[in-house]
């Protein structure tokens, strides 16, 4: 994949990357600065302060996890001509910011497909590749579990609910994590 050269910039932790059409990717970093590179792709919906649910077990793993919003989420600008060819690319500039040349790669969700592409796009700078609950084409979603069934209708018919429920999720996430944690380990 061609590297195309970056403008940064830094606030408080979380680190910007001025990509060549203008956009902002934001990213956020977790454990050691020294520790293995994983690089997350957070679900959808989702962005870099997914990262915070897994901070502990980065550190205690020496792992340096990379967490960046995928255009349109989080902080990051939104790219009217995306697609998972560029948006791999994004995750490329991300890695590249972060003098990274080679990382473990983690998606979660709507993650899935990005990681897969900067798999495809740039094999070299994947050395492994996890994906977790990858989300699949709606035509394949009858063997999908119920409750995750109920989550895509409820974000095609009622997207407001579908955030109070997530919104709900959150902030059982900050009192009991590991209950919310079960929902996708279990």
């Amino acid at each position: 994949m061609a590297r195309a050269a970056t403008e940064t910039t830094r606030e408080a932790g979380t680190e910007t990357v001025t990509r060549p059409d203008g956009r902002t990717v934001w990213y956020a970093t977790y454990g050691p600065v020294d520790g293995r590179p994983v690089l997350c792709c957070h679900g959808t919906p989702g962005a870099r302060v997914f990262g915070e649910l897994l901070v502990e077990d980065a550190r205690a793993a020496g792992v340096r996890l990379l967490v960046p919003d995928r255009p349109g989420y989080g902080r990051s600008d939104h790219d009217p001509d995306r697609t998972p060819t560029s948006t791999a690319r994004d995750l490329r500039a991300v890695l590249d910011h972060a003098g990274v040349e080679t990382a473990d790669v983690v998606a979660f969700s709507g993650g899935a497909c990005y990681a897969l592409a900067l798999a495809e796009a740039d094999a070299d700078s994947v050395a492994s590749l996890t994906l977790v609950s990858g989300a699949v084409p709606p035509s394949l979603s009858a063997g999908r579990p119920r409750q995750l069934r109920l989550l895509s209708a409820m974000a095609e018919r009622t997207p407001r609910l579908l955030g109070a429920v997530l919104r709900g999720q959150r902030w059982l996430a900050g009192r009991r994590p590991s209950v919310v944690a079960a929902q996708y380990t279990n």
